[in-house]
């Protein structure tokens, strides 16, 4: 057996590492791939919950909380929550510094029939390529967006656009 099937289910996010490496304190700061498995009308949401992994800081404020949701062909990243001071009892956002990144994204499930390109925050547009995976259904297909190179702590959306 040379390959191993990986099952998403429709509706679904998943932030994943994909550098191989010896221990989760060496891929700190490896950059994310975003699997958007969509479901039969096209949507689909999940989370990424980072924090610096070793301390209670996160008591204190230090993380962050995304919520990815995907509709009519917009993928968006939003805060989750935040935490509230104790001192001011002012609302704060997740305060972890960090220059995370999104590096592709990967839909499942859009038509194998037509291309896309996508529509990123800063206004420039790229073409998705064809995906490395093989589908159980011929009439969907895995589209990649190549290096879109988002900040995984801010919030962002892509438009695809059906050419």
């Amino acid at each position: 057996m040379e390959t191993i099937p990986a099952f998403y289910r429709g509706g679904n996010i998943i932030a994943r590492r994909e550098r191989p490496r010896r221990s989760t304190a060496a891929m700190a700061n490896d950059p994310f791939t975003l699997v958007v498995a969509l479901d039969s009308g096209g949507g689909a949401v999940g989370e990424l919950y980072i924090d610096d992994g070793r301390s209670f800081a996160f008591k204190h404020g230090q993380y962050f909380h995304r919520v990815f949701t995907c509709k009519h062909l917009q993928l968006s990243s939003a805060m989750k929550h935040g935490v509230i001071d104790s001192a001011d009892g002012a609302f704060q956002v997740g305060g972890l510094d960090s220059a995370l990144t999104i590096e592709r994204i990967i839909f499942l499930g859009l038509d194998a029939a037509s291309r896309y390109s996508a529509t990123l925050p800063d206004g420039s547009v790229i073409d998705l390529e064809a995906g490395p995976l093989n589908m159980r259904y011929p009439s969907t297909h895995a589209f990649v967006l190549a290096r879109p190179n988002l900040v995984a702590s801010s919030d962002w959306t892509v438009k695809l656009t059906k050419k």
